[in-house]
């Protein structure tokens, strides 16, 4: 199994505020190695072999036996290369952001997440890769139940597109924001009963109301926030 790297030279031993001393404890050594000290002149072939990259982002170098604050060359040196190799990488802070800033169109990247969500999500990230050998860093940036944050969101974006207040109307594509409700559509499966492209037909031949469009919307997002997948037909 290929490994994760997490880089934190975690002085101030919050790993084990947070919960995650199993780190330490190597739990996790099958497919977590944990780096704590490094420099520019530090060996960095296992970059080669890194399935995701998880570094604290004022990691500093150790040099002469001792942090160097102002130095974070071997910082720079991970970063230039995952983000040339397009390895999967995480940039935890001790700032105070209200979520991670993860992104679909980069989905492989969380560019910052405050450090005790990191670790609070850390474990069930680990366990998953365990099992599946797939890297998900949607758990990390929002917990296991990650589809009902990313489900609400595109549900959120495809209410707001329709501008038509008459439920009783034909549904348009003017009503439609594609790329949401296509994801929405998609990750319902195979529970739904209709593809994409079919339920797009039909609003095409005009037998689709805004009404009709709406209830079987929030049938999905309701069974979705509640059990964490959808359960519902679309009727």
């Amino acid at each position: 199994m290929k490994k994760i790297y997490l880089i934190d030279d975690n002085r101030d031993n919050k790993r084990e505020e947070y919960g995650a001393s199993y780190v330490d404890r190597e739990e996790f050594a099958d497919c977590l190695v944990h780096l704590e000290k490094l420099c520019a002149d530090s060996d960095f072939s296992f970059l080669n072999d890194a399935v995701c990259v998880m570094i604290h982002d004022t990691f500093v170098d150790y040099i002469d036996n001792q942090y160097q604050e102002d130095s974070k060359k071997s910082r720079e040196k991970i970063l230039d290369f995952v983000q040339n190799k397009n390895i999967p990488y995480v940039c935890f802070t001790d700032g105070y952001s209200l979520s991670a800033n993860w992104q679909e169109d980069h989905p492989n990247i969380i560019w910052s997440i405050k450090k005790s969500e990191f670790y609070y999500n850390l474990r069930d990230f680990l366990e998953a890769y365990r099992k599946t050998e797939v890297v998900d860093v949607r758990i990390l940036a929002f917990g296991q139940d990650f589809l009902k944050h990313l489900m609400l969101k595109w549900y959120q974006e495809i209410i707001s597109n329709i501008k038509n207040d008459n439920d009783d109307a034909i549904m348009t594509f003017s009503d439609i924001n594609k790329t949401s409700l296509q994801k929405f559509i998609d990750n319902s499966q195979t529970k739904v009963g209709i593809t994409y492209n079919q339920l797009m037909s039909n609003i095409d031949d005009g037998i689709v109301t805004i009404r009709n469009f709406k209830d079987n919307i929030n049938r999905i997002i309701d069974g979705v926030q509640k059990y964490g997948k959808n359960i519902s037909v679309w009727k």
